[in-house]
């Protein structure tokens, strides 16, 4: 699910639909190498339940699952959140800023 919302995110970003999801990654350019390294991660953690012959789900404990979890959190936040709440925060300042000119 985390892995399959991260790639849906990426194709709203501009990401080639028929691309791989490692491709995927590596293509957009809004996202910073730290956030790029923590979505491979998230493609891995997928690769592992899509992957049942090499069930390395079976390894994998509650601390490892709240911290992909966190971090698509983290990740749908940086790339939707925080740039609605920059651009709420430029409108008041304009607004602001034509209020205080004569």
């Amino acid at each position: 699910m985390f892995r399959r919302s991260l790639q849906d995110a990426l194709i709203q970003l501009g990401a080639d639909q028929q691309a791989e999801l490692i491709d995927q990654i590596k293509i957009i350019p809004k996202l910073t190498d730290e956030i790029k390294d923590w979505a491979h991660n998230i493609r891995i953690f997928g690769n592992w339940g899509a992957h049942p012959q090499k069930d390395l789900l079976k390894n994998v404990d509650m601390e490892k699952a709240n911290e992909v979890k966190d971090f698509t959190d983290e990740f749908f936040n940086y790339v939707y959140v925080m740039p609605g709440k920059v651009a709420a925060a430029r409108k008041i300042y304009e607004k602001s800023e034509k209020k205080s000119r004569p």
